[in-house]
């Protein structure tokens, strides 16, 4: 299966307490409330062999996003290490590499950081805001760096001349509902029919 996009994250932080995939799994969340088909290994890997799954992923992603946790490359010294395996295999896969700050708490590129990972530190950024504006970080990171790469079904935010409607765009149709209505129910109902 082609996924538009790959999620890579460093689970555990330096002190063994799970980070990054919470924040992997509120991000992949949110993007598939824009139609996006988000490959998370958590829900993607179910009993089959980790390596066969999740190379042939990043090789085949439209999009393919780390998300930079204060310690996410720390362990990337080491030749095994997956999240190094999956920047390198996008990287050599020619895919849209988004690098994702959650709440600024990225604050620096290790000094050991790999030569074939050194690409990493010119790629422009994403701040993502894992509190009140969440929904608002993501949508401008998918406006301007996924959109224009994976276009994918869209459902927008509140129409500015019209508080508290929700656009949502599949295909060539355009539904608009009120707010107190949408649920993602509505939205898959929809994408069901129309897509």
């Amino acid at each position: 299966m082609q996924y538009d996009i790959f999620i890579s994250y460093r689970r555990l932080n330096s002190e063994g307490h799970i980070e990054g995939r919470d924040i992997a799994r509120l991000i992949s969340k949110e993007l598939k409330l824009y139609g996006y088909n988000v490959f998370f290994d958590y829900t993607e890997i179910r009993d089959n062999d980790f390596e066969q799954e999740i190379l042939p992923a990043v090789r085949t992603c439209k999009v393919f996003m780390l998300i930079l946790t204060a310690d996410a490359l720390t362990r990337c010294e080491n030749q095994g290490d997956w999240v190094r395996r999956e920047i390198t295999e996008a990287h050599l896969s020619g895919r849209k590499i988004v690098t994702v700050n959650p709440d600024y708490s990225f604050n620096s590129f290790p000094h050991h950081l790999p030569e074939e990972l050194q690409f990493i530190k010119t790629v422009q950024m994403s701040s993502i805001d894992m509190g009140p504006n969440f929904e608002i970080t993501v949508e401008k990171m998918v406006r301007d760096r996924i959109q224009p790469i994976a276009p994918g079904a869209r459902i927008a935010n509140t129409i500015p001349n019209k508080p508290g409607i929700i656009r949502i765009g599949l295909g060539n149709k355009t539904f608009e509902i009120p707010d107190e209505f949408f649920h993602i129910e509505v939205y898959r109902a929809l994408k069901r029919s129309y897509l």
